[in-house]
């Protein structure tokens, strides 16, 4: 047998140390044992200093009065835990698949909860708009506006009212009722369609004052609390009104989402 063909014979040999059994129990035997094979290991490495045959009969004299510790244990506990670690790792690979499963389906809830509040919205919106045109009472708001007005449809929180004047908040796209006038004051609301979806005027004419409930002539501005107030000052106003005309100057730095774009 040549010095090449060893490894081909060797090999194989430490092979059988891979088995689960043989490997837990080989390193609990030596862990059970290390206090007399490290001596002896030492004696071996160092002869000067250890007598080698003195450790060889500790060894087998421990062993002998100690079977079943330093022997037999290690074996048993090595099939033992060759046994329960496949049923550990099966408990393991379950119990990560069934939490898996749980936010798999917990974000598919939460993604089908965004997706149908979408659909909620989108057809209260779409139903606003057949109102607008279906609806005698409704069409006959736009009759009141002036052609070149800009109004716009917003969805809106339940408690919006008429003649209620509105800000728009361009990161979130909503609007919220006004309590000042700023430079986010979209307009005044001149309806509210199906309780959700506020028709508001931003920018022209309307001929029937009634419906933003003017009675006056002359400029208003909105007070701190969101209502009107008039002007005692003369020249030209953001709301202006003259016999039964009023006129909305708006706010043209204001850029609104589209109308599906818009949230509630």
């Amino acid at each position: 047998m040549s010095i090449n063909d060893i490894p081909e014979k060797i090999l194989p040999f430490f092979d059988r140390f891979k088995h689960p059994v043989i490997k837990h129990a080989s390193f609990l035997f030596f862990t059970f044992n290390f206090d007399v094979i490290y001596p002896l290991l030492m004696a071996t490495i160092y002869p000067k200093y250890y007598e080698q045959m003195d450790e060889v009969k500790n060894v087998v004299n421990t062993i002998e009065e100690e079977f079943c510790l330093r022997i037999l244990l290690p074996w048993f506990l090595g099939f033992v835990i060759a046994a329960i670690l496949p049923v550990i790792d099966a408990g393991y690979r379950w119990f990560g698949a069934y939490i898996d499963r749980i936010r798999e389906n917990w974000v598919s809830k939460e993604e089908e909860e965004i997706y149908q509040r979408k659909i909620n919205l989108l057809n209260s919106k779409l139903a606003s708009v057949i109102d607008l045109i279906e609806i005698p009472s409704l069409r006959s708001i736009l009759r009141n506006i002036g052609d070149d007005s800009i109004i716009y449809l917003f969805p809106c929180e339940p408690g919006m009212t008429e003649a209620t004047w509105v800000k728009y908040d361009s990161n979130k796209r909503k609007i919220y009722p006004a309590t000042v006038w700023d430079s986010k004051l979209l307009g005044v609301v001149l309806t509210v369609i199906n309780g959700n979806t506020a028709l508001i005027l931003n920018k022209g004419t309307i001929s029937d004052s009634s419906l933003i409930r003017i009675t006056e002539d002359g400029g208003y501005h909105i007070s701190d609390n969101g209502s009107l107030v008039k002007s005692r000052d003369e020249g030209e106003h953001f709301i202006q009104k003259k016999d039964n005309l009023v006129k909305i100057s708006g706010n043209s730095n204001l850029s609104v989402a589209k109308f599906f774009d818009r949230e509630k």
